[in-house]
């Protein structure tokens, strides 16, 4: 009973998601009505672009450290990953169609939701990942991190990293609020 209602929950958000998606109406960059549309197009960096923990050139990235953290005891117990780091990349780019330029916020808190996150154990990653995440990290204080390798790291906490990127060039999606700035607006003279 349990399993079936999560299945149902997750599948009444599935369809209100797809009912947002079939009623919000489909534009090009060139003739987007103000207000909610919905755009499809290619990622373009405006002026630069960064390098993800693979190399490759991106315009967003969202990485969180997380630590897998076990409180209470008994019937009591509980198991969640909490974030312990994080940090965000979010250079200005473009949605490119072949109409035209749409520029997308990047600055606003919650602008981009990204539906697909990336989640890999700190033991599998590859050295040169572990690396950047610590030139990452800084001097900031993380408490058992990182992981000691002593015993294959068996008694050392359980870390993980969650990624969101948006890659150069990949293929976007766009629905939410479309507004023309202002200052591009012709100005009618007398």
């Amino acid at each position: 009973f349990l399993f079936g209602g999560l299945c149902l929950y997750g599948a009444l958000k599935k369809i209100k998601l797809a009912r947002k998606i079939a009623d919000t109406p489909r534009s090009k960059a060139a003739t987007a009505a103000q207000g909610l549309v919905e755009l499809e197009g290619f990622a373009w960096p405006v002026s630069e672009s960064s390098q993800s923990l693979s190399g490759r050139e991106i315009v967003y990235y969202n990485l969180q450290l997380q630590k897998r953290v076990t409180e209470g005891s008994g019937k009591n117990k509980k198991t969640e990953w909490i974030t312990v780091f994080s940090k965000l990349i979010a250079h200005p780019f473009y949605l490119v169609d072949p109409t035209g330029l749409v520029a997308v916020n990047t600055e606003a808190e919650h602008a981009l939701n990204l539906d697909s996150d990336k989640k890999r154990r700190w033991r599998r990653l590859a050295k040169v990942e572990k690396d950047k995440i610590l030139s990452m990290i800084g001097t900031q204080k993380v408490n058992g991190f990182p992981p000691s390798d002593f015993l294959w790291g068996l008694f050392s906490p359980p870390f993980r990293i969650v990624e969101n990127e948006i890659f150069v060039g990949s293929p976007l999606y766009l629905n939410g609020d479309f507004r023309t700035p202002s200052q591009n607006l012709p100005q009618v003279q007398p």
